[in-house]
């Protein structure tokens, strides 16, 4: 999973998806991240058979493991599908 925090910049954070539901993503990575951040995440599935999805999300929880991470939860704002690719013949 890829982590664009403020939309805009260009500085990314790669991230462990933990859950993803119809309103939300947790994660964890070695990055801190505000509470009501906004950020846009791309989840790159481990197959090529599934396309990646793009969301973007607010920081609502963001934890210290302990053990040098921080575990994320979020708000989906917005879902917005990456290009389609061509159907299987």
């Amino acid at each position: 999973m890829k982590c664009q925090q403020n939309l805009g910049t260009e500085e990314s954070y790669k991230a462990l998806c933990m859950t993803l539901s119809g309103s939300g993503i947790s994660f964890t990575c070695h990055q801190p991240f505000d509470i009501g951040t906004n950020v846009e995440v791309t989840i790159l599935p481990l197959t090529t058979l599934v396309t990646p999805l793009d969301f973007f999300i607010t920081i609502v929880r963001c934890c210290p493991t302990g053990d040098g991470e921080f575990e994320v939860g979020t708000r989906i704002i917005l879902h917005h599908p990456t290009k389609k690719t061509a159907p299987l013949s």
